[in-house]
Protein backbone atom coordinates (compact mmCIF):
# COMPACT_ATOMS: atom_id res chain seq x y z
CA UNK A 1 0.00 0.00 0.00
CA UNK A 2 1.20 3.81 -1.04
CA UNK A 3 1.67 6.18 1.51
CA UNK A 4 1.53 9.36 -0.06
CA UNK A 5 2.22 12.32 1.99
CA UNK A 6 3.23 16.02 1.85
CA UNK A 7 6.76 17.27 2.90
CA UNK A 8 4.85 18.97 5.54
CA UNK A 9 3.02 15.95 6.69
CA UNK A 10 6.36 13.81 6.32
CA UNK A 11 7.98 16.54 8.83
CA UNK A 12 5.39 17.29 11.29
CA UNK A 13 2.77 14.01 10.47
CA UNK A 14 1.82 10.86 11.34
CA UNK A 15 5.27 9.00 10.85
CA UNK A 16 6.78 10.86 13.44
CA UNK A 17 4.80 8.57 15.99
CA UNK A 18 5.25 5.65 13.60
CA UNK A 19 9.01 5.90 12.52
CA UNK A 20 10.06 3.09 10.39
CA UNK A 21 6.58 1.28 9.76
CA UNK A 22 6.26 2.40 5.83
CA UNK A 23 7.65 0.89 3.31
CA UNK A 24 9.59 3.17 0.65
CA UNK A 25 9.77 4.56 -1.70
CA UNK A 26 7.69 7.05 0.12
CA UNK A 27 6.24 10.27 -2.39
CA UNK A 28 5.42 13.88 -1.76
CA UNK A 29 2.63 15.32 -3.04
CA UNK A 30 4.05 16.17 -6.73
CA UNK A 31 4.87 12.33 -6.65
CA UNK A 32 8.14 12.62 -5.95
CA UNK A 33 10.43 10.34 -3.70
CA UNK A 34 11.27 10.73 -0.22
CA UNK A 35 14.50 9.01 0.75
CA UNK A 36 13.86 8.73 4.22
CA UNK A 37 16.94 6.08 5.22
CA UNK A 38 19.40 9.48 5.09
CA UNK A 39 17.12 10.39 8.36
CA UNK A 40 16.05 6.91 10.25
Amino acid sequence: MEKVITIHDYWDGPIADNWGTYEVPLKDIDGNEIVIAEFA
